[in-house]
């Protein structure tokens, strides 16, 4: 039902052309025609030309293989987005039932996912798949962190690492996922059971931190050599402090909140106006706030023991960080001066 769902809604989009940048960056890129350049999109300097949204050189090498597949054809890069967005549905789906333990509630939050109109802007457009293909590889991530539970083999943490590396490698937006596990022990109790043969997990804090550290370890270890790869990879790319804009915070912070909450306020918005927000930005800060308590009271916990509503929103704050511009990565945060919010840096966070 869910796949279903996504793939009705998101139909239409297969018959749109090139949009936005596509036209130069995918379509008449003559870089991404000949495979022999794949070693040159590893250089931070090839996706500041187009986008300076960062380090992502498996998003362009995704752009270059999936062009030949689909044979540079519009129609066969929004198939491949769209069944993306449907296997990020269903990670999602997958973490809610995780979560809650509730399968309607859990397909809720999949098909909001799937439908909310703030996906759009990240569908329509090719170049916007790496924001698609970071989200699935870092929600994956995410279920075997939580649902492994701190079991299985080395080679098992190691995948859950590897899956949080290749994230980050479409998209370092993600490199605040971190921060996400390293705080999801402390999210957690020792859950209520109704069957006596359930044994029920540890309760969570600094005890249950020291009993995933090797997971988190491995996680860490993929975080460091994501973020060591745009230094050793060339030019056009570093740290700074500069461009940062932390006093604007509570400004975007409540542009994100009427853009989730209040739908009909989609565009992106360039300039910055100023740092305090407007009334429907508070007005939408306080529904936030409202469904984050409703929430919290009246959710019950899965087998794990997360607090769904305390987990949910430590997600979408963590990983809404980087978009508040308050990380020191150069070439993203002056791009953050110049598109102030925008509809597609709510992809992941929303999941």
């Amino acid at each position: 039902m869910l796949l279903l769902a996504s793939a009705a809604a998101c139909l239409p989009l297969l018959f749109l052309p090139f949009v936005f940048d596509d036209v130069m960056v995918v379509q008449n890129n003559p870089l991404l025609r000949d495979l022999s350049n794949a070693a040159y999109l590893f250089h931070p300097a090839y996706a500041s030309v187009f986008r300076s949204e960062g380090f992502e050189p498996f998003t362009f090498l995704y752009l270059m293989l999936a062009g030949k597949l689909v044979a540079w054809q519009a129609w066969g890069f929004h198939s491949l987005s769209l069944l993306a967005h449907a296997a990020c549905a269903w990670t999602v789906y997958k973490l809610a039932l995780l979560l809650l333990e509730k399968k309607k509630t859990a397909l809720l939050a999949g098909l909001v996912f799937a439908l909310h109109p703030a996906q759009a802007e990240t569908l329509v457009a090719a170049l916007f798949s790496g924001t698609i293909f970071s989200a699935l590889f870092f929600l994956a991530a995410l279920y075997r962190f939580m649902n492994g539970d701190g079991g299985g083999s080395a080679r098992g943490k190691m995948l859950t690492g590897l899956l949080f590396f290749v994230s980050l490698l479409f998209k370092e937006r993600a490199f605040s996922g971190l921060l996400l596990f390293c705080l999801l022990p402390f999210l957690r109790s020792s859950p209520y059971r109704e069957s006596s043969l359930t044994l029920a997990s540890p309760g969570g804090g600094f005890r249950e931190l020291r009993r995933r550290l090797p997971e988190l370890l491995a996680l860490f270890f993929f975080w460091a050599a994501a973020l060591l790869s745009r230094l050793t990879a060339g030019s056009g790319s570093g740290f700074g402090f500069k461009a940062l804009d932390p006093a604007y915070l509570l400004a975007k912070l409540a542009v994100y909140a009427k853009m989730l909450l209040l739908p009909f306020w989609l565009s992106p918005v360039y300039q910055k106006t100023s740092p305090a927000p407007d009334l429907s930005g508070l007005a939408a800060l306080l529904l936030a706030g409202g469904i984050i308590f409703l929430a919290g009271k009246y959710s019950g916990r899965g087998r794990y023991g997360y607090n769904p509503a305390a987990t949910g929103a430590a997600a979408f704050l963590i990983l809404l960080v980087p978009y508040f511009n308050l990380l020191p990565i150069t070439d993203f945060s002056e791009y953050l001066n110049s598109v102030f919010a925008s509809t597609r840096y709510l992809y992941l966070p929303l999941a």
